[in-house]
């Protein structure tokens, strides 16, 4: 399994302080749909909301409870 694949289904939040975001999603927490990790662009779903596609680096990771200290 490629490092694409492990992405999808996990959650993330839309960086919140996005300059550019012609989604309107910033601040919003949404599932890895996809990923083209060489084009570093990353497709979140958003449920009943929509999808649509970022880049890495506007794209943070959610970590369960337990493995933040």
């Amino acid at each position: 399994m490629n490092t694409a694949d492990e992405l999808i289904g996990q959650l993330v939040l839309i960086h919140p302080e996005l300059t550019t975001d012609p989604a309107r999603k910033a601040g919003q927490v949404g599932i890895i749909t996809g990923a083209e990790l060489e084009n570093e662009m990353v497709y979140v779903g958003f449920g009943r909301n929509g999808h649509s596609t970022y880049g890495t680096d506007a794209v943070l990771m959610l970590q369960p409870n337990e493995q933040i200290r």
